[in-house]
């Protein structure tokens, strides 16, 4: 398939108009056949509804529920029920509990989503939140309707690596409780990893390292396969040769997507607003 040349945004916006390149994760079936050429206003309005469906979305490294207000307004507008949690990886926690604490607490969202009739769950999550919601879903620990993966973290840089060797080091020598300073990196609008330092202890720090901030093939083929799934990219974010192959190693499930934005790893949630909404309807139909 031939990509078209990609125009760059300015960083301090998004631009109008946002191109998507969609490409197959396996073979799908053309909707269009199914549904036919024009669909009553009934049909169409029973598509777009969310009534019934509860959403978890997990927000990005240093990241907090608000990054998600562009995309849970519309989600919320068409009748869904949304749940941000602020997770262990945000701004104002940063790493201060295991990858298992954090999945169980997932658990009881979803527990309690069901137990309160939502006969639909989806989780969702975006750059850290969508490589824990690749690995919560892998891990098999509760039935989800729908998986949202977006711009999932895919790759570390040498300088964080060697952090997390450092991290082990420490552990091996008895300090795996005792709170340190450590280097780490995000991923924004640029080309690299933005790094800085962060205070975890180091078994946190080496559990979110080694668990969630490398997005595998071999994690997303552990996917169940009756599991719907969204996978969204930014066609700038200098990670998607990393993103790609995990996409493609999804098992095969015929209203699964793989959909590349052209923006920044940072812009992807807002930038595919319609494309989740879109993606619903179909799962609707």
């Amino acid at each position: 398939m031939g990509r078209s040349r990609v125009r760059p945004k300015m960083l301090t916006g998004s631009s109008p108009m946002t191109r998507r390149t969609t490409l197959p994760i396996l073979m799908l079936a053309a909707l269009g056949a199914l549904l036919g050429a024009n669909p009553a206003a009934r049909a169409q309005d029973s598509d777009t509804s969310l009534s019934g469906w509860g959403i978890v979305l997990l927000h990005g490294l240093q990241g907090s529920p608000a990054n998600f207000n562009n995309l849970a307004g519309p989600l919320k507008a068409h009748g869904a029920t949304v749940v941000i949690p602020l997770m262990a990886w945000s701004r104002s926690r940063m790493y201060d509990a295991t990858l298992a604490h954090e999945e169980a607490a997932i658990d009881a969202i979803i527990d309690d989503l069901r137990a309160r009739g939502f006969t639909k769950v989806a989780l969702g999550g975006h750059s850290h939140g969508g490589g824990t919601a690749l690995t919560y879903a892998a891990d098999h620990r509760r039935r989800l309707d729908a998986l949202i993966i977006m711009a999932p973290v895919a790759h570390q840089g040498e300088k964080t690596v060697a952090e997390a060797e450092r991290a082990k080091r420490l552990i091996a020598e008895g300090q795996g409780d005792v709170p340190t300073v450590f280097l780490d990196g995000n991923a924004d609008r640029g080309t690299e990893t933005t790094l800085y330092y962060v205070t975890s202890t180091p078994k946190f720090y080496v559990d979110w390292h080694s668990a969630v901030v490398n997005v595998t093939a071999a994690k997303a083929a552990l996917v169940p396969p009756s599991v719907p799934v969204l996978w969204l990219n930014g066609s700038l974010d200098y990670r998607l040769p990393y993103q790609r192959p995990a996409a493609a190693a999804l098992p095969n499930n015929p209203r699964s997507r793989y959909v590349e934005l052209d923006t920044y790893h940072l812009d992807v949630p807002t930038e595919g607003v319609s494309t989740v909404l879109d993606w619903f309807a179909s799962l609707n139909r």
